[in-house]
């Protein structure tokens, strides 16, 4: 209020956008908080290209030439050599390259395999091999130059569990078998099969037979990275399709895996397509301790082999451990053949 000289109180006319006036602590508080996020947004940008530039700077200097090389490969390309080093060929052309090209450097740098178990996992029974393979720089040599891996220690053990599935049973009964027959100070590298999930949907339960051999790898697997740290244990997951793919175990069953395929049996269920695997498997087996070139077997281990009613599981962790071999020698031979991956 306003008091005039002849004492009479006169209400001032409002303001001129006073309604804007009056709003303006939350439109500044607004502002503020704009103002603010885009502070932080900008400093999260620039941190990440700093770190980017960090790391561009700090990498080997192969990894751009490595990349550059495989970029110029066709994705089907990228697909086969992936499939040539057991990796998924999923994804994109950018995906393959990254990695093959973080494969390859890890090919290139770390030591060779020289003691390796493979463990075809079952909770009746398991199946393992222990190879002995050369650890030299003979890695680089063509496989025909090579001497083949020594089985030193090869069979089946039969898990002693509870037949509900009791977890301090099952981790009692594993660190039994790998201080009893499948663990050592020596062993540098494990591959294990990996056991399949199944969708089952959302109201289903989980068959107990899958649960028992799910939860038995996921122990052995734990158990052998806690032990493992000490001597910087490698431990390999592999699917058995990887396995089948490399060694050609489709061929080799008379089981093409396409349609087009000459010799297909459209009509074949899947335990026929099963047991055609399994015999191409102990056929295959068969062949390579006859023939001695592919693998060296002592003649006990080759007698417990054919007096085994179980020739299948152990056939299928001797094809597990070679198809690994295979692998990491594939991967070293194309990174000895690129400079830029050495």
């Amino acid at each position: 209020m306003i008091r005039t000289c002849a004492g009479q109180t006169v209400r001032p006319p409002a303001l001129l956008g006073s309604t804007r006036l009056a709003s303006s602590p939350s439109v500044a508080a607004s502002a503020a908080a704009s103002a603010r996020a885009k502070t932080k947004t900008l400093a999260k940008t620039a941190k990440a290209a700093t770190a980017a530039t960090a790391a561009k700077r700090a990498a080997p200097p192969e990894t751009s030439t490595t990349l550059a090389r495989l970029a110029r490969l066709k994705n089907d390309e990228l697909k086969g050599i992936c499939k040539s080093f057991g990796l998924p060929s999923s994804g994109v052309k950018a995906d393959l390259a990254g990695r093959l090209q973080s494969h390859l450097h890890q090919a290139s740098t770390s030591r060779p395999t020289a003691s390796l178990l493979a463990v075809d996992i079952g909770t009746s029974n398991l199946g393992f091999v222990r190879l002995r393979s050369s650890s030299s720089s003979s890695m680089h040599q063509p496989p025909e130059l090579l001497e083949p891996p020594t089985i030193t220690d090869w069979g089946l053990l039969e898990p002693d569990l509870p037949k509900s599935f009791d977890p301090l049973a099952y981790a009692q009964e594993i660190s039994r078998l790998l201080d009893t027959r499948l663990y050592d100070d020596a062993l540098d590298t494990v591959v294990i099969e990996r056991q399949s999930w199944r969708p089952l949907g959302v109201r289903m339960s989980v068959p107990h037979a899958i649960l028992r051999t799910t939860a038995f790898e996921a122990m052995l697997t734990g158990m052998l990275a806690e032990r493992g740290k000490r001597q910087d244990l490698r431990i390999y997951s592999v699917l058995p399709a990887a396995v089948a793919e490399t060694l050609d175990l489709a061929a080799s069953s008379g089981s093409p895996s396409s349609s087009t395929d000459p010799g297909v049996r459209p009509t074949a269920s899947v335990a026929q397509r099963y047991k055609a695997k399994k015999n191409a498997s102990v056929a295959m087996v068969r062949g390579w301790l006859e023939d001695g070139g592919r693998v060296v077997c002592p003649a006990q281990l080759r007698a417990m082999f054919e007096g085994s009613r179980k020739k299948d599981d152990l056939s299928d962790c001797l094809l597990l451990a070679m198809a690994h071999l295979t692998w990491q020698r594939n991967a070293r031979l194309f990174a000895a053949r690129s400079p830029s991956c050495a």
